[in-house]
Parts: structure tokens; C-alpha cells; sequence
């Protein structure tokens, strides 16, 4: 809130990619805040990010506003350093205390998985918007006795193919980033873990189609796995409620109209429940108006095409 009402742009888009970080895992914060203190350095440089490319920012996923975060630079701020190293010790005590909360709920969710599909090697494909959570929660994995191959951004075609194999083999989970995603075709599993959300609807339709595709033969299972009481959970919430509303009014065949519409303007809703969260309720109505105004409009361009 400091950052909005000061007017700092940069400020504010620091901000909301931490809550990102910090609602992925502690794993996910504390690298951020190491690379943050390298580039920091000894000059007294910090990070400054956008400034007013709003919508350039909303389109990159988390992990590609984190490598903006650590390798931007602009004027520090005067209390940089001090809080910088605050954090540290904060994360740095949290990572020490064992797994997080969210690690525990998720393998809990393997276990119930198991009952009841009653398959003891049930495949689950989990979507994770950072590099550090990725590799947490393979680590957990193994020290947990389930199998597990990642997919990033980072890979070449070679090795991504390998981990698919792997995967439709004898694997359990596939932990995936948002770019590590793009292309693949899993419909041999059928259970779909978001363990971060993505600030597109769109996005988030797209991960639950690398298996709801031609060929699944089992019913898609797909998991939100989102705190209570957190920022995600009341976007989730207002998402679910103004998008059920637009979809019933203009049915089911302009999904993708209103999905599509539904992107461009969310990046204000998460704004708004981070930044300024007692406006979100007026930026929700917001959202909803443009968005069914656009995928309307979307429509009404379809059918002159389908005419001509």
C-alpha cells in the first residue's frame, strides 16, 4: 500500500510479484531475495522494474517477472538494505522449519488420490509459475518415495521429451512451469494440480487442455490449490462468480470469447485484491462490464467473418 500511495510504479509491481512468490512456497521467496541481495550490491543499486508498462507486465508469467526483479536496475531506495536483510532472516528461518504448509496439503491430496481412484500410481500433472518451487517440490517428492520429472522454460525439445516419456512411463508427477507447458500433450494422466494460479483465465484453461484432449479416457480431475482467507482464494472467488454469470448469459459457445476478454483485464483484479484490496469489489464490477462488453463485441466480429 506504501508503494501505491507513494506513486512508485516499480514499487507496486515489486509488490505484487512477492505476494506471488510468497503464496508459491518459502523456497520461491527466499531465492528471490538472495539474487535480490547479489544485484542490490555493494553500489547501493536496487531494482526497478517497469515503470509504466503495465500491460507488458501483466502478460509475463511469474517466472519471467522474477528474472525482470533480479536483473533490472534503477535508484536504490533508502531503506533497501536494512529491510532486504529483514526479510532474509525471516525466510531463512522458515525454510529451516521444514516443509510448507502447502507441501503438506498437496501430498495429502496424493493420498486421497490413491483411495479414491484406487490406483496407486496415479499420475498428477502440477503447474508451478517458479523455478525454486519446481525444484522444492521434486525434492519433496522423492524424499517422499513418489517419482517425479520436471519441465521449464530452460529446456531444450530434447529434454523435455525425455521427462514426457518418463512421465507417461512410470513417473508419477510432472511438475511444470507456465513455459515448460507450451506444446505438450499429456492425455495419459488425467489429474491436473495448480499449485500457483496463473493471472490469466485463459492460462489456466490452457494448462487442464495439455490433457483434456482426444484420447483421454478418464474424466479430467483439476485442484486450485489456494490458501484460505488469501488474496488467491478471493480472486478465485470473484473470477468463479462474475465469469458463471457471463458465461450463462452468453453461453457456452463464446467460452473462448470470454476467456480470451477475461485475460486482459484480470491483471487489475489481482492488483486491486493486493494493493488496494478494500477497492476490489468496484474493480470486480469493473472487470465483469469489460469483460462481457469485449467478448459481446468478439461475437458480433465472428459472425460478420462467418457472413463475408
Amino acid at each position: 500500500n506504501a508503494a501505491r500511495l507513494q506513486g512508485r510504479n516499480s514499487a507496486a509491481f515489486l509488490v505484487l510479484l512477492m505476494q506471488r512468490l510468497v503464496s508459491s512456497s518459502t523456497s520461491a521467496i527466499l531465492r528471490a531475495l538472495e539474487k535480490r541481495s547479489v544485484a542490490l550490491g555493494e553500489s547501493g543499486e536496487q531494482l526497478a522494474l517497469f515503470q509504466d508498462r503495465r500491460s507488458e507486465w501483466d502478460d509475463l508469467t511469474g517466472e519471467e517477472q522474477y528474472e525482470v526483479l533480479v536483473n533490472a536496475r534503477g535508484p536504490a531506495w533508502e531503506t533497501e538494505r536494512t529491510e532486504l536483510n529483514r526479510l532474509l532472516g525471516l525466510a531463512r528461518e522458515v525454510a529451516s522449519s521444514g516443509a510448507d504448509a502447502k507441501a503438506r496439503v498437496f501430498f495429502d491430496l496424493m493420498v486421497e488420490l490413491r483411495r479414491s481412484e484406487r490406483d496407486a500410481n496415479v499420475k498428477a500433472l502440477v503447474f508451478t509459475e517458479f523455478v525454486a518451487t519446481q525444484e522444492m517440490l521434486v525434492k519433496l517428492a522423492e524424499e517422499a518415495g513418489m517419482s517425479a520429472v520436471a519441465i521449464n522454460g530452460s529446456m531444450g525439445l530434447a529434454e523435455r521429451a525425455i521427462a514426457q516419456d518418463a512421465f507417461r512411463d512410470d513417473v508419477q508427477l510432472l511438475v511444470s512451469t507456465e513455459a515448460g507447458g507450451e506444446g505438450i500433450n499429456l492425455q495419459f494422466a488425467h489429474v491436473v494440480v495448480n499449485w500457483d494460479l496463473p493471472w490469466s483465465p485463459s492460462r489456466l484453461e490452457q494448462r487442464i487442455g495439455r490433457v483434456d484432449r482426444i484420447g483421454q479416457a478418464r474424466p479430467v480431475r483439476a485442484f486450485n490449490l489456494v490458501c484460505e482467507n488469501s488474496v488467491e482464494a478471493r480472486v478465485l472467488e470473484v473470477l468463479d462468480e462474475k465469469l458463471s454469470v457471463i458465461l450463462a448469459e452468453l453461453g457456452a459457445d463464446k467460452r473462448g470469447d470470454i476467456l480470451e476478454s477475461a485475460s486482459r483485464h484480470s491483471g487489475d483484479l489481482w492488483s486491486a485484491a493486493i494493493l488496494t484490496p478494500d477497492e476490489l469489489e468496484p474493480e470486480a464490477d469493473r472487470f465483469a462490464a469489460s469483460t462481457r462488453q469485449e467478448a459481446v463485441e468478439a461475437g458480433h466480429i465472428s459472425e460478420l467473418i462467418e457472413e463475408t
